[in-house]
């Protein structure tokens, strides 16, 4: 099986601590297993996943202060949150991405289950791990001639967002 997508290897071997800089504050979200992720994001989205995934109360009012006094938009709050997300699920800067692979991970009766049904928990896996295999079960689940629809589905960037990267033909985000 070929297709497209690569995922960062390292964040498929083990859950460890990232951190992203918020108006001057690096913030470290400590190592957490993917079911720890997908939690933060159900709760908060990958917008606000900085919010659920912190665990200091320092870091915490830190980010909150920033905010509250202006030193720190909405806006940087949401972008590292996306940055951290993404980086965690392995996907680089596509956050979108690794959204939707984990919405269709906790699909019970769909790829999370099959994914539950062949053993893999996500309480026991890093962020990486569990959203590539989602997307290993997607495609497994997809007809070969199909894969360029569901890829293209999982990589387009959301309605509205300039990701600034934009390639000039529709043929450049299939091409590895």
């Amino acid at each position: 099986m070929t297709t497209v997508l690569r995922f960062d290897p390292l964040a498929g071997l083990e859950a460890r601590p990232y951190s992203v800089a918020v108006a001057g504050h690096l913030i470290t979200v400590p190592a957490a297993p993917a079911s720890t992720w997908l939690a933060a994001w159900g709760q908060y989205g990958a917008a606000g996943v900085l919010f659920g995934m912190l665990t200091d109360p320092v870091d915490r009012y830190r980010l909150t202060s920033a905010v509250m006094n202006g030193a720190a938009t909405g806006d940087q709050v949401a972008a590292a949150s996306r940055t951290l997300f993404a980086t965690a699920a392995g996907t680089g800067p596509r956050w979108w991405l690794a959204e939707r692979l984990a919405m269709y991970s906790v699909s019970w009766s769909g790829v999370g289950g099959e994914m539950l049904s062949q053993g893999l928990r996500p309480a026991e896996l890093p962020l990486g791990a569990w959203v590539a295999c989602a997307y290993r079960v997607l495609v497994t689940c997809t007809k070969k001639e199909d894969w360029p629809g569901l890829e293209g589905s999982l990589v387009l960037p959301p309605a509205g967002y300039d990701t600034q990267q934009l390639p000039s033909t529709m043929g450049e985000f299939f091409t590895p």
